[in-house]
């Protein structure tokens, strides 16, 4: 009988216990528009240095700076982003291609991109820092833009200060080149 209870109290104490360890995660939406301009100096490779950019390997027009309008967490942010070269592998054939990749899609007509090729739209990566009062977020971002329009989404793959340990990812949509887009999306921390 008390091998029961003792039992008894091991499994309950067990399982209140990995209960108790689990850290409670606290999501925070994020909201706002976006404008990226040229940034001729390319801060975003000091800041997050490693990926191979675009400007490293003789591309200028590449690297970008921040204007964040926002509210909450983002509410004085700003950032830096560059262009990347990642590898992209097609699940047909096995292969690889380095980004950013050219598409030409029957029935739509191409327009010369910057590397004087026709396309109908480009798929891209890429790397930012959202530098805020609390932290930084770094995320590795991907997308595909068209002649007057993006889609990009980026995820939050390290953080510092109160971004530290934070998951999360942001959709950004319209032609932010030098213009006003949206951008929609969350970032989760542990609580303390």
């Amino acid at each position: 009988m008390q091998t029961r209870f003792f039992m008894a109290g091991v499994l309950t104490f067990g399982i209140l216990g990995v209960a108790s360890a689990q850290t409670p995660v606290r999501c925070t939406p994020l909201a706002g528009l976006v404008r990226l301009l040229p940034d001729a100096t390319c801060a975003v490779t000091a800041q997050y240095p490693g990926p191979a950019y675009l400007a490293g390997i003789g591309i200028p027009g590449t690297c970008f700076s921040l204007e964040i309008r926002s509210f909450g967490l983002l509410a004085n942010a700003s950032g830096v982003s560059g262009l990347t070269s990642e590898t992209a592998i097609s699940p047909l054939t096995q292969t690889g291609a380095p980004t950013p990749l050219t598409l030409n899609e029957g029935g739509l007509t191409p327009t010369p991109n910057e590397f004087g090729m026709p396309e109908t739209r480009q798929l891209f990566t890429g790397r930012s820092v959202i530098t805020t009062p609390i932290g930084k977020l770094y995320t590795a971002d991907a997308g595909v833009r068209g002649a007057d329009s993006s889609a990009e989404e980026l995820l939050l793959a390290q953080g510092s200060g109160a971004f530290t340990g934070a998951t999360g990812k942001v959709f950004l949509t319209g032609n932010t080149v030098g213009r006003w887009g949206t951008f929609h999306g969350e970032v989760c921390s542990p609580r303390p």
